[in-house]
């Protein structure tokens, strides 16, 4: 059967599906997704310092308390950029969650607008509910930044890859391993960088050795382990919290071994 897949904000997805979406789909249009500007200009004031001052972000991570920031309370951001067609001249992109028009700029100025998923613990639940029912379901999957992670450009990749995978695997074909592919230096690292990735190595066998046992075998597969349901929920859970990554659901059948895990994390 053909798949959909569908790799835009969730607003935009509620949008997109309209009157065709299923019941397990109607949290797409629950997210919060405010308005955000960039205005692009030569205004160099904007980047002397005075301007750069740690803004209150307009999100909520799960681990805090603090309440979220009113939009007209939120500093304006400012980054400098080369222009493409000389790459000499500075352009600056002034991101402001307020009013945009209100900016203080001299000279030419343009600016574009654009929605952007706002992280709150309600977005998390949301999109952990969303993706638990709906994922895969009639066919249909979802990607994105949004629908992973911290909503980083980096987690919009990776859920673009675990799609990509639950396709291939639904086809009977083995899952594309290019999350687990090493990359090739251009130099060789020194003692110090190797002893860093070896330390880094421990902190993800940390909360492997939690569930399997310290000294556990990580060429086994996790067969061997005889690990149950609650048992590779616990791992998981742990993982996410010594190391901060979420585990695919099905990480026990794309990651064959805790040493293929391992390098994933």
């Amino acid at each position: 059967a053909d798949k959909l897949v569908i790799a835009v904000p969730p607003n935009a997805a509620s949008t997109f599906l309209g009157d065709h979406m299923e019941e397990n789909e109607q949290p797409l249009a629950a997210f919060d997704c405010p308005l955000e500007t960039v205005v692009y200009h030569q205004d160099a004031k904007w980047v002397d310092g005075k301007n750069q001052l740690d803004p209150p972000a307009y999100s909520l991570y799960p681990n805090e308390c603090t309440p979220i920031v009113q939009r007209s309370r939120t500093i304006p951001t400012t980054g400098a950029l080369l222009s493409d067609s000389d790459t000499k001249t500075p352009i600056y992109a002034t991101h402001s969650y307020a009013n945009f028009k209100d900016l203080d700029i001299v000279g030419p100025k343009e600016h574009m607008s654009f929605t952007h998923v706002r992280i709150t613990p309600q977005t998390m639940q949301l999109r952990e509910a969303l993706l638990e029912e709906s994922q895969g379901a009639n066919n249909t999957y979802f990607a994105g930044g949004w629908s992973r992670g911290f909503m980083l450009h980096e987690d919009a990749l990776v859920s673009g890859i675990e799609v990509a995978n639950s396709i291939l695997k639904s086809c009977g074909t083995a899952p594309y391993d290019i999350l687990r592919r090493k990359i090739e230096l251009s130099y060789s690292p020194t003692e110090k960088e190797i002893g860093e990735s070896a330390s880094f190595n421990d902190d993800a066998t940390a909360p492997l050795e939690r569930v399997l046992g310290h000294g556990f075998n990580p060429t086994m597969t996790w067969d061997a382990f005889g690990l149950s349901s609650v048992a590779q929920a616990e791992l998981s859970g742990m993982v996410e919290e010594h190391m901060l990554v979420k585990l695919p659901v099905n990480f026990i059948e794309m990651f064959p071994t805790p040493a293929e895990l391992i390098d994933y994390i």
